[in-house]
């Protein structure tokens, strides 16, 4: 029983020693980039001193994340399988922690202390190698899940498979989504299309809106009707001003009686 478990810590071991060692040729190539891009003519970066410890920083970003790959796969196989639960997470684990402490270490601590704001290169060729190697892997992981899946082998081999894709896909997505916010993408933008179709909802809800009324043009205002308790019309003594039995007459040349007078008899 021991030299099975012996075995398994030494693979998983070797894979850790494998990420390092397959780091070294790519932090190379990352100093030879940021050299030579320093060293063009009227180059934004000619004043940088800080290439190498830069360099040391992506190297340990790099190695960190091979280190949480390995781990976190290992860990989601032991999650999906139960088989041989708490040796593999022991084996698991310190890939998983030293690898995360790496990778924040990289980002929160070594990077900030160098003039990498300033010079973001070194920090986009990191998060770029990263998402390169991921993305490079997560479509023969894909297609592998799918194999196993449709041929079902065992559900070890098709857990594995299935670890192997999910913590490729994620690597790659938190990468691509680095990369882009460096490069001064939006990376919470909506696609192509989108923003028209965002326009024109809000103008639907512009012309839905009730547009006030055109104002209507003003008229002089009338003369109010004379209120019928204030007859009699001007120039007649108001009823009770007469003596009794005594009417007025009306007005010559006019062959009707103002309305509310009554004639004697009437």
């Amino acid at each position: 029983m021991l030299a099975p478990t012996m075995n398994m810590l030494d693979l998983i071991a070797l894979k850790g020693l494998g990420v390092a060692y397959s780091a070294l040729p790519i932090a190379f190539v990352i100093y030879v980039l940021l050299l030579m891009h320093s060293r063009a003519k009227d180059s934004p970066a000619a004043d940088d001193t800080q290439l190498g410890i830069k360099t040391v920083a992506a190297m340990i970003a790099i190695v960190a994340t091979g280190l949480f790959a390995v781990g976190f796969q290992a860990f989601l196989h032991v999650i999906l399988t139960f088989d041989d639960f708490g040796t593999r997470i022991k084996a698991a684990l310190p890939n998983v922690v030293f690898g995360g402490l790496g990778v924040v270490a990289a980002g929160f601590v070594l990077f900030p202390r160098t003039n990498a704001e300033q010079y973001p290169k070194a920090k986009r060729l990191t998060a770029g190698m990263v998402a390169l190697v991921a993305g490079g892997a997560m479509l023969p992981l894909l297609a592998m899940f799918l194999d196993r899946l449709l041929n079902w082998p065992s559900w070890n081999e098709v857990a594995g498979a299935l670890s192997a894709a999910v913590v490729s896909v994620a690597i790659f997505g938190a990468a691509f989504n680095v990369l882009g916010r460096l490069s001064g993408i939006n990376m919470k933008a909506d696609g192509p299309g989108m923003g028209q179709g965002i326009e024109a909802g809000n103008a639907m809800q512009v012309a839905a809106v009730p547009q006030p009324a055109a104002a209507q043009p003003s008229y002089p205002a009338q003369p109010a009707m004379p209120d019928p308790g204030q007859y009699p019309p001007q120039g007649y003594p108001a009823q009770g001003q007469y003596p009794q039995g005594q009417y007025p007459q009306p007005p010559q040349g006019q062959g009707q009686v103002p309305p509310g007078w009554n004639t004697p008899g009437g």
